[in-house]
């Protein structure tokens, strides 16, 4: 089993065993996201196969973060895992008026920030743009891993 498939299944179940997100509409979008990321590895140029993993793996955690924020009542009206992040370290309180888990760390914001948001931008927003190994494509899925960890203890 590789790294990237043994990435994957750690995040489809932490998304199946987390109650903020197992119980939504969009938990079994985001478990078929995540499964996107493997299904697509003997794609041929690899560089393709590379692009489509980030794409389908940040899908899946922008619906994974959207899907805790709505859970809690405090998603905001744009929708982007930059948004997502930002609106992850000014929680207070919801439209309810209940209580909100504790605010995302500043820090833990600009890693994530910078090792999945940034670096997914450059590749979907950059022609040319790819990913040069899948050693790349291993420690972006790592971020993503301690980044719904950290989301999902708050």
């Amino acid at each position: 089993m590789s790294d990237e498939t043994r990435r994957i299944s750690a995040l489809k179940t932490l998304v199946a065993g987390s109650p903020q997100l197992s119980g939504t509409t969009l938990h079994l979008k985001i478990i078929d996201e995540f499964s996107e990321v493997v299904r697509v590895r003997g794609l041929q140029p690899r560089r393709r196969c590379r692009l489509l993993q980030i794409l389908h793996s940040t899908r899946a955690l922008d619906s994974a973060l959207a899907a805790f924020l709505d859970y809690h009542g405090c998603r905001s009206n744009t929708r982007s895992l930059g948004a997502y992040l930002n609106k992850l370290t000014h929680l207070t309180t919801n439209r309810s008026g209940s209580i909100t888990p504790s605010p995302l760390p500043q820090q833990a914001k600009r890693r994530y920030q910078t090792n999945i948001v940034d670096n997914r931008n450059r590749y979907m927003h950059g022609s040319g743009e790819y990913p040069a190994n899948d050693a790349e494509i291993t420690n972006l899925l790592g971020e993503m891993h301690d980044c719904l960890v950290t989301i999902l203890t708050l």
